[in-house]
């Protein structure tokens, strides 16, 4: 690989922006895009078009979609998305669900697939991608219900937002499950897990069931308790890997 060739390739992407800036600011100034055109939001679009070029660099560079890819587009997502929506004058209470959609997506990207990420654990991992999908689900389901494309309160009151909270529940199931049967035994790595998968439940059923709030501390505070308990017994039964005479 000719060794010039990332500078060549910074120069042409930096000479673009300028040249960019220079017509926005011409047009704005010559009075050809309006009195509400957001022209300062520019500085925000600039972090994620160079953060989309160096995804691009590095799969050039690797031939594969691997995590510095989904990294460096998740990265780059966020300030477009934002820009974006100033450019173009998006009305904020009804498109607010994109700030969560466009970071939790971002976190699925770079939670899954991690074949390239041996060093991060399982627990990690399922926190990450499922939560992440759990709130991506959930800034859908608010922008459908502000874009009155289906009336979820009328449905499931006001409090229909508690559903979504199981599905990391159950997704923390599973993986639970598949780390037990690959394993054969309930690993600290088990019990981690039905812990998580416990936390959302506990906020969705308080939710639902309309009761107090204050019970969400104690609760979590007794379950990690016995998170911890169950993990230091768990600990205690794993069979030493020591050889002995």
């Amino acid at each position: 690989m000719n060794p010039q060739r990332p500078n060549v390739q910074s120069a042409w992407w930096g000479g673009g922006v300028l040249i960019f800036l220079g017509t926005i600011f011409l047009l704005q100034n010559a009075g050809l895009l309006g009195e509400t055109f957001n022209w300062w939001a520019i500085f925000i679009l600039i972090p994620g078009i160079v953060g989309l070029a160096s995804a691009a660099q590095i799969f050039r560079s690797s031939g594969r979609f691997n995590y510095g890819v989904r990294a460096a587009s998740a990265g780059a997502i966020i300030p477009l998305t934002l820009a974006l929506m100033f450019l173009f004058n998006l009305d904020w209470s009804i498109w607010w669900p994109l700030m969560l959609i466009v970071p939790t997506s971002g976190a699925i990207l770079t939670a899954w697939p991690a074949e390239d990420r041996p060093h991060v654990t399982l627990v990690s991992l399922s926190t990450i991608g499922w939560g992440a999908f759990a709130g991506f689900t959930l800034g859908w389901l608010f922008l459908a219900q502000n874009l009155d494309w289906i009336n979820l309160v009328e449905l499931y009151g006001n409090r229909w937002w508690a559903y979504v909270l199981f599905i990391p529940t159950i997704g923390f199931l599973i993986s639970a499950a598949q780390v037990f049967f690959r394993e054969g035994r309930l690993s600290g790595t088990v019990v981690s897990l039905l812990g998580l998968a416990a936390l959302p439940a506990i906020v969705g059923v308080v939710a639902l069931m309309n009761l107090d709030w204050n019970l969400i501390g104690p609760l979590i505070l007794i379950l990690s308790g016995l998170v911890a308990m169950l993990i230091g017994v768990t600990n205690r039964q794993t069979p030493s890997t020591i050889p002995t005479d």
